[in-house]
């Protein structure tokens, strides 16, 4: 991960403070979103990256997913442009827990489900590599285990190296 940039919102904050992994740069703020990235953008692009991580979208999940699809896309643009060598990782959005979804009319799994399918369409037609945060961190029912966060959202310390864990498995292989 030495070449490596992650861009995001307090969910990145989280991984950047407790997982572990500090030979990497990260771009992130609390509740960032994909339309208000510009200027972490901007600061990315002073260095150059093998390897960009984003992790957006759960802030926008009250948005029209065809909406939120076209800023993300704006927002890829502006990278690829900055960063034309990077192998770009779309993560996808992490699993809420099931109190959260059944308590909520906007963070429910099933819109997450929804953000995810289109951003993993986002990933193929953009030729970025996608990484299913939910295949890494949802319990077997699918949605995040309620002894692994602190408000049905954002994750225990501990959860963050689960994270980084799933990383290191799931990577673009190098180029030969």
């Amino acid at each position: 991960f030495a070449d490596a940039a992650f861009l995001g919102n307090s969910l990145i904050d989280g991984f950047r403070l407790f997982s572990g992994l500090d030979t990497c740069d990260y771009y992130c703020a609390t509740s960032m979103t994909v339309a208000g990235a510009d200027d972490l953008i901007a600061q990315m692009s002073q260095e150059q990256y093998g390897k960009i991580y984003i992790l957006l979208g759960i802030n926008e999940i009250g948005y029209d997913v065809d909406y939120f699809i076209d800023l993300y896309q704006d927002m890829l643009d502006t990278i690829r442009e900055n960063e034309p060598d990077a192998d770009i990782y779309i993560m996808s959005l992490t699993p809420v827990s099931a109190y959260k979804s059944s308590t909520s009319d906007v963070f429910t799994m099933d819109r997450v489900r929804e953000y995810n399918d289109a951003l993993r369409s986002l990933a193929d037609e953009n030729e970025c590599w996608y990484v299913d945060l939910c295949d890494a961190l949802a319990g077997d029912d699918g949605y995040l285990p309620s002894e692994v966060t602190t408000d049905g959202v954002h994750f225990t310390a501990s959860e963050y190296k689960v994270w980084l864990d799933y990383l290191k498995t799931h990577y673009a292989p190098p180029e030969d």
